[in-house]
């Protein structure tokens, strides 16, 4: 009796995994990591490993898991921490990647804005927790002992941001994560997705016919509050586009970043703006733009403009002075303002920042790699 052999082929699965590189200003903090494996498919399923090698104190490894994503915490401030990552599918096997290569990622130093903090030492003028550039971390009007308390656990930058799309660490779901730990995740809408960049590695993708994200619930910075928005674009489209959006349309209330039909960076308040002279940003290349409203002023001529991390002169001519009084009527939207102009933005973004404090030169030129 012939017996009948059966070939039983490998479970196809095929990934290259790598742990995005985790920054100081990735990092969750100086006492925790948060870090990214490239995604991995497989028709079993997949499960991801991160692996602490430096054997410092706090560092510890994932196990297997479903997620990509992984955060290390507990971990020492001004710290170096090793980390590799692998998967395997699910299937009878247990078929497994080879380990990426190792990251080295070093948590932050709590003292590196001291200075900062000791220039509102004891003011008594505060008078709500987002003044004295983020110093009252209590809200009770004083910067004192207990705020110092604070403030020695926690990074300086970190604190005042409010909200972080960075789309490398935002699964393939229709949706973006927010790494400022608050929990504002942002939902798409018309055909926004995500694309791989060779420079930037995930980024997100808007076609300019009604794409954009919707961070549900949260009104950005609102009032008079000193503040910082920054992101990174790309495009070479003609048309100008809304890139981050938030309040209301009347006179003061909203807040809003975007390129001119100029193709120049531009932040807007409704009846008034602040345009820059330069440069055309349609080159179809990566620009990192910011705007900073800085402490103790409110008028839209006051924002300072930066573009690739420089300050940028403004166009005299076509600015309209203006109070700025935030509103609440809308949240924050990455890609357009809606008010009926039908802006939407059309290129890709990556990185969103918003801060509710003005970061200095220096802040904003690490923001855009210099």
């Amino acid at each position: 009796m012939k017996t009948q052999s059966r070939i039983v082929k490998p479970a196809v699965f095929c990934c290259f995994l790598v742990i995005v590189s985790a920054s100081f200003s990735s990092a969750a903090g100086p006492m925790s990591i948060r870090m990214t494996a490239a995604t991995a498919s497989d028709p079993s399923g997949v499960e991801y490993y991160f692996e602490e090698t430096s054997g410092n104190d706090g560092g510890s490894s994932s196990g297997w898991q479903d997620s990509p994503f992984y955060r290390d915490t507990d971990l020492s401030p001004d710290t170096q921490y090793i980390y590799l990552s692998k998967a395997r599918d699910k299937s009878f096997n247990l078929n497994e990647t080879a380990w990426s290569d190792s990251e080295s990622v070093t948590t932050g130093n709590p003292m590196d804005k001291l200075a900062d903090f000791i220039f509102h030492w004891l003011r008594s003028d505060c008078g709500e927790p987002n003044w004295c550039e983020g110093a009252d971390r209590t809200g009770d009007g004083w910067v004192d002992a207990e705020d110092f308390a604070i403030f020695s656990t926690a990074n300086w930058l970190e604190f005042s941001l409010k909200g972080y799309w960075r789309f490398n660490d935002s699964p393939f779901d229709g949706s973006a994560f927010d790494s400022s730990g608050f929990i504002r995740g942002g939902d798409f809408a018309g055909d926004a997705n995500f694309v791989p960049d060779p420079e930037r590695g995930q980024v997100l993708s808007l076609d300019g016919d009604g794409d954009y994200v919707h961070i549900t619930g949260y009104k950005g910075v609102t009032g008079l509050t000193t503040r910082t928005v920054s992101a990174w674009i790309k495009t070479d489209v003609v048309d100008d586009g809304d890139v981050v959006s938030w309040g209301q349309a009347a006179a003061g209330k909203r807040w809003l970043l975007y390129i001119n039909n100029s193709g120049c960076l531009q932040i807007a308040v409704y009846e008034g703006n602040k345009r820059a002279t330069s440069p055309d940003l349609r080159d179809g290349a990566w620009h990192h733009i910011a705007a900073v409203l800085p402490m103790g002023y409110t008028n839209v001529a006051d924002v300072d403009l930066h573009v690739d991390g420089l300050l940028v002169a403004p166009a005299n001519t076509a600015t309209a002075e203006r109070e700025i009084d935030t509103g609440t009527m809308s949240d924050v939207k990455i890609g357009i303002f809606d008010d009926g102009q039908n802006r939407y933005f059309n290129g890709l973004i990556d990185s969103v920042h918003i801060y509710n404090r003005a970061l200095d030169e220096g802040e904003i030129a690490t923001l855009a790699g210099l």
